[in-house]
């Protein structure tokens, strides 16, 4: 291992404190995830959460059997299915349903106001947006045009609490999966540790997700790469990282070598970011710069 590595290892053997761990292109991050579950107490209860299912099949296969690994969806619909008082039912569209049915009722029938007033209460969920100033505040970052017979703060607050209703009352859910265990307190301190790998596309419900399943006495390991953040059209948090050291109050440390690339590569990623060390053993590699025309007849 990598004097970066073991020191994370280190980090969680000794310290008994949650971590950040910003770690560039095939750093490692697996090896590092199995061997903190390794060092990690016995008898502890251990989840790791993934975007989706292909992570967290990799991480599954890396991480030790007793650590139950799972797409963050798929956990929280395990927590809905368990504790929901009525039986819990997937209904895909409902939000969009609840959508339709208020525009309705304002008398609003453009597909566009739909389209983007389901887009809001989504993004609401996403940003665990709940005060008028965050709702307004989505709507001008996005750029949301908004019809005059159409409160966007009314809007997204009445189509919550019809959709928690509808949970309630006949079991009925979409993209509850993560807002109801935060709501109704489903799964609270039932893990004492969680490790979270690509942190940096999580969205702020996925970061208090984790914060709710450990709360204060359990310790999280969040490993992530701010250059490698895809997800922000979904609602991810581009300041995630930082966010997640904040709340949980996280030591930061680097995973920087990569195992991944050859010299001539990482000299060229160098310009743009100082988190990518060539290994010591890495191939030298090439670098071509090719016109479109070229790189067409190569396909």
């Amino acid at each position: 291992m990598t004097p970066e590595q073991l020191a994370v290892i280190q980090a969680v053997h000794e310290t008994g404190r949650s971590l950040t761990v910003q770690s560039t292109a095939g750093s490692g991050k697996s090896t590092v995830l199995r061997t903190v579950a390794q060092v990690l107490p016995a008898g502890l209860r251990i989840g790791a959460f993934a975007l989706n299912k292909s992570i967290a099949k990799s991480l599954k296969d890396a991480l030790p059997s007793d650590v139950q690994v799972s797409p963050f969806h798929a956990f929280g619909k395990m927590m809905v299915e368990e504790c929901s008082p009525r039986k819990a039912t997937f209904s895909e569209w409902k939000r969009k349903h609840l959508v339709d049915s208020l525009r309705k009722e304002r008398g609003l029938y453009s597909k566009g106001v739909a389209k983007t007033a389901l887009a809001l209460v989504k993004l609401s969920m996403a940003h665990i947006a709940n005060t008028s100033a965050a709702i307004e505040g989505l709507v001008s970052e996005h750029e949301m045009e908004w019809p005059a017979g159409l409160n966007p703060v009314e809007l997204v607050r009445l189509v919550q609490d019809r959709a928690l209703s509808d949970v309630l009352e006949r079991g009925h859910s979409d993209d509850d999966m993560l807002y109801l265990p935060l709501k109704l307190g489903y799964g609270f301190e039932s893990m004492d540790v969680v490790l979270v790998e690509e942190t940096q596309d999580f969205f702020r419900l996925q970061h208090r997700l984790v914060k709710h399943v450990t709360s204060r006495r359990g310790r999280v390991v969040l490993v992530g790469d701010r250059a490698q953040a895809i997800c922000k059209f979904t609602g991810a948090d581009a300041e995630g990282l930082d966010w997640a050291q904040e709340t949980f109050n996280a030591l930061s440390l680097r995973l920087t070598v990569t195992f991944r690339c050859p010299r001539s590569h990482v000299a060229l990623v160098s310009e743009f970011s100082d988190l990518i060390v060539t290994a010591p053993h890495a191939a030298e590699g090439e670098v071509k710069t090719v016109s479109e025309d070229e790189l067409l007849s190569e396909l």
